[in-house]
Parts: C-alpha cells; sequence; structure tokens
C-alpha cells in the first residue's frame, strides 16, 4: 500500500527483481523474497540515506566477475547496469515510508479539483474513454497514432543515418509530420533555414544521442542543445530549442521523456499547483520543474483509475484539457486543435 502511495512507476520485474521509477530517471529496486525487504538504491544517495538513520551495506560492481559479483538483477540496463548500488534493508511499513519521504521529497502535489476538472473534460471529448490501457478507438486516432508512428519512423531514420545530415533530416521530417510544433519553431534547421549549421548540426547530433540514452541525462543535454541553439540561430530564442529537445525526449524515450507547450505549462501549472510555474535561468531545470508536474499529473490519473501508458497519453490529455473547444465556445473539438 506504501508503494501503490508513492506515485513510483513500475518497470522491469526478473528474478525476483522489480524496478521501480521515480524523478527523473532514478530507480529504486525492491527485492521480493521470503518476508525479508531488501532494497537498492545508486550508490549517490548513500549518504544522504544515512544521515537520516538508515544502514546501508554497499554492493559495489566488481568488473570481470559474472553479473559483477552480485545478484543478477543488479547489474541489468533497467536497474543499474555497471554502477555501483546500496542495500537498504526495512523491516516495517513506516520504515518504507520514511525512506520515500526522503527520495521523494520533492514530488508535487496537485489540487484534487483541478484534476477533476482536467478528467471531466477529456471525457468531455472522448466519452468513450474509460481508461487509457483499454484504448478509446476515437482518442487513439486523433491524438496517439500519428506519434507512435512518427516515433517508430524517427527511431528507423536516426538508426539509419550515417552522417549529421542525415541525422538531420530524420528530426525535421519526424518535425513536419508531427504538428506537435509551430513550423515557426524549427524554421531555423529547415532546408532553407538560416542557421549555422557547422554549429547546430553537430548539437542536433549529440541531442539525439542523449535523448535515447538516459533519461537522466535529458536536463543536461536541453542545456547544452539551447546554448548552441541561441548561437547557430540569428536571434534564436531559448523555447524553440526546449521543444525541439522535449519533441526527441518524448517520442524516442516516451515512458520517461515529456512535451509541453508553454501556454498549457504556464495556465495548468498555476490551476494546479496554486502558484506561478518557476521562473529559471537554466532550461534544465525549467524541464526538471515540467518533468515533476508530468509526473504528478499521470499518478493523479492512475489514482483515478486511468491507467496512462506513457507520457504520450499525458501530453495529449493535457493538450486536450487545455486547448479543445466545446460547445459554449461555439465549436466541438476543432480539427485545427485536435492533432497537437
Amino acid at each position: 500500500a506504501v508503494l501503490r502511495r508513492s506515485g513510483m512507476r513500475p518497470g522491469e520485474a526478473k528474478k525476483k527483481m522489480v524496478a521501480l521509477g521515480f524523478g527523473v530517471g532514478e530507480r529504486l529496486v525492491w527485492q521480493i523474497e521470503n518476508s525479508a525487504q531488501h532494497f537498492y538504491l545508486h550508490q549517490k544517495w548513500r549518504p544522504r540515506i544515512e544521515i537520516a538513520g538508515f544502514f546501508t551495506a554497499p554492493f559495489g560492481y566488481e568488473a570481470g566477475k559474472k553479473d559483477g559479483g552480485r545478484h543478477s538483477g543488479l547489474s541489468r540496463e533497467w536497474s543499474f547496469g555497471t554502477a555501483d548500488c546500496i542495500q537498504v534493508k526495512l523491516d516495517t511499513p513506516e520504515a518504507l515510508q520514511r525512506l520515500l519521504d526522503l527520495l521523494l521529497g520533492d514530488t508535487l502535489v496537485l489540487d484534487p479539483a483541478a484534476v477533476a476538472r482536467w478528467i471531466a473534460r477529456l471525457r468531455l471529448f472522448f466519452p468513450g474513454l474509460d481508461r487509457f490501457d483499454k484504448p478509446d478507438p476515437d482518442f487513439d486516432e486523433q491524438e496517439r497514432g500519428y506519434k507512435l508512428d512518427v516515433a517508430a519512423e524517427l527511431r528507423i531514420a536516426l538508426e539509419g543515418a550515417a552522417t549529421d545530415q542525415e541525422i538531420v533530416n530524420a528530426i525535421h521530417t519526424a518535425l513536419v509530420k508531427s504538428n506537435l510544433l509551430q513550423w515557426r519553431a524549427y524554421w531555423p534547421m529547415s532546408p532553407k533555414g538560416e542557421a549555422d549549421r557547422g554549429k547546430l548540426w553537430p548539437a542536433l547530433r549529440a541531442l539525439a544521442a542523449a535523448a535515447r540514452g538516459e533519461p537522466s541525462g535529458h536536463p543536461e543535454a536541453l542545456d547544452a542543445f539551447v546554448t548552441v541553439w541561441c548561437e547557430a540561430v540569428p536571434e534564436g530564442k531559448p523555447d524553440p530549442a526546449r521543444q525541439i529537445a522535449e519533441f526527441l525526449f518524448l517520442h524516442l524515450m516516451p515512458d520517461d521523456g515529456i512535451y509541453i507547450r508553454y501556454s498549457v505549462r504556464q495556465d495548468l501549472w498555476l490551476e494546479a499547483v496554486g502558484s506561478r510555474f518557476p521562473e529559471h535561468e537554466s532550461m534544465g531545470q525549467t524541464y526538471r520543474d515540467e518533468l515533476r508536474f508530468m509526473q504528478a499529473v499521470r499518478q493523479a490519473f492512475a489514482d483515478q483509475d486511468l491507467a496512462p501508458r506513457d507520457m504520450i497519453d499525458v501530453q495529449s490529455a493535457l493538450w486536450i484539457v487545455h486547448n479543445y473547444e466545446d460547445e459554449e465556445d461555439g465549436d466541438v473539438a476543432a480539427p485545427h486543435l485536435a492533432r497537437k
């Protein structure tokens, strides 16, 4: 029950181990065996965990040994790979709750009234939507299917790209097909755009690689790309670069990556959190707060038994809530608003 309330995202589960995701690419691995309750974290958490009064035991990775000389489930890509980790043994649900409070201390709490309004509005336009994982054909056709198609084509194109130009072509083609971004946002990287290709093309290659890597690296990759974008694009602004990066994060890592329009973020954060969205000098920190928000929305939807499949469902739902018009506004789900 403590884990179910925590908002952690269940991941891989093999050989009595289950990975639980939280934060930006963080993992808590639970060993389910007999009555012992063993949990594992990346070793970077050790000082903070021990200061809080928890006893930890190191489970370092030893190169050259089978599975690094430790339980095989701790040495997989879905857990810790070759990174060192620590074990925390917990005897009571109260102890687990204390640990989770420490790990999830910056989790957003959303106004239940706002969440209820969003769900009601979502079902106003898609009355057949009971749960996301019991697909509503109308929702999937209008808001999900084309994103999955674009994502699949983008992955194939990037895997086959041998040069920077081919990588840029793959990204530009996906942006044009998706209709998520307004064309002005990515125009500088288009064939007729005025971006400095010598600067921007390598940055796009690095961004594409980061988008397919660990989600914990997304904020730093976004910061790096924004810096180059503003240098390479005449009168370049940070937000178009943010949108391009988030487009790649969402499509190439849909369970962890996010995309959200500026206006959607500003308005719905204010409604649900009760304050203005924080202003940051770093676009990477902006992304971290956006991610906190999207993760909180995903959990709020899950708590209401909507069972979102990934962040594509969350992004689509928030777009519908914010931008679809109803009959009182003089229109019903205007087609030009549907595919965003």
